[in-house]
């Protein structure tokens, strides 16, 4: 499965819930991970059972065998998007230099 057709057709429910795409990684065996992080205040459990489900129907399982996973960018992962920096602002943060 391709990254920028999931972007095109889940990005406009994701946004609608005030989240923004955090990651996605698909492997060679099409195990996806859909990192999302909320523009303000933090991800809930309903957030992402409803995107898995909203994921489901725009890919169908029959036509393309597929593994999901949805998560929150946890507090303790790297940022990854420049949103992440934003949404940081103000708030104290853990900076690690590589050498």
């Amino acid at each position: 499965m391709n990254v920028s057709i999931i972007i095109d057709a889940i990005n406009d429910e994701i946004v609608a819930r005030g989240c923004f795409i955090v990651d996605i990684s698909v492997s060679k065996d099409n195990d996806i991970v859909l990192t999302i992080e909320s523009e303000k205040g933090k991800i809930e459990l309903d957030d992402c059972v409803s995107l898995s489900r909203y994921f489901e129907t725009k890919f169908d399982r029959e036509v393309e065998d597929y593994s999901l996973t949805v998560s929150s960018a946890g507090l303790d992962q790297p940022f990854k998007v420049f949103k992440q920096f934003q949404k940081a602002v103000g708030t104290k943060v853990e900076v690690q230099m590589k050498g």
